[in-house]
């Protein structure tokens, strides 16, 4: 099992991110470029990065 969430605008996405790692569940997060970041996030979670514009995160998905 894993956890894919369109990150472009969750409003809960840490608690997810929390959540997945204590479960120890996979979680893909899937975002625009537009919201690019270089912080690091736990082990377990990846970023996806697809182009930026309407439902893009929702059809990669």
């Amino acid at each position: 099992m894993k956890i894919y969430v369109d990150a472009d605008a969750c409003p809960v996405k840490d608690i997810i991110i929390s959540e997945g790692t204590n479960a120890e569940i996979p979680v893909i997060l899937v975002t625009g470029f537009s919201h690019f970041s270089n912080a690091e996030q736990p082990s377990g979670v990846e970023t996806i990065y697809v182009d930026s514009g309407a439902d893009t995160a929702d059809y990669r998905i």
